[in-house]
């Protein structure tokens, strides 16, 4: 068990400007949520194994977006845009960060969309893992993270391999709505 609890948006609500449902991940632990990550990207590849559609796959790529705070993404670009490009060297994965925000501050979101081979998406998710690690006590953080936004977004086809509250994942599902 990862030990995290997760919920996913309802079918319908999407994240803005996306046919993308969210998938709010919480853990006590840094390896509660690797865990998750790891199986998140499993599940990802089985669907595109399926069902290689635009939704799961680009140019046979799996495809992922994150929603971070932009204190989050600033960590994951890093200085001059080193952290970002040696994550992209070392994955051969895509990563892009994307520059609209909903919100203002430290706390606002950004969206990350990644592309990449099931190995690239597990270590790129690890890192982004890092950068909130990182913010887990900055004073904004408990509020960011509480949103329904939070954390990452799954494609509206991984809903069903989901679960409607994430069992499939083998973690505890939330039952409540925040």
């Amino acid at each position: 068990s990862c030990r995290a609890t997760l919920r996913l948006t309802e079918i319908g609500d999407f994240f803005p400007k996306t046919d993308s449902r969210v998938l709010t991940v919480r853990a006590e632990r840094k390896q509660g949520l690797n865990c998750v990550a790891k199986r998140l990207v499993a599940l990802l590849t089985e669907a595109a194994s399926r069902d290689p559609s635009d939704s799961v796959c680009w140019d046979g790529l799996l495809k992922l977006s994150v929603l971070l705070p932009k204190a989050g993404a600033a960590g994951l670009i890093g200085r001059g845009g080193s952290v970002i490009k040696q994550l992209i060297d070392s994955t051969g994965c895509h990563v892009k960060v994307r520059d609209d925000r909903i919100g203002s501050g430290p706390d606002a979101t950004q969206k990350v969309d990644i592309r990449g081979t099931t190995a690239g998406l597990e270590r790129v998710l690890m890192e982004v893992n890092n950068q909130m690690q990182a913010l887990k006590n900055e004073p904004w953080f408990a509020s960011w993270a509480s949103t329904p936004m939070a954390v990452a977004v799954a494609r509206a086809q991984l809903g069903s391999q989901l679960g409607g509250t994430g069992a499939q994942l083998g973690t505890q599902p939330s039952v409540t709505g925040t």
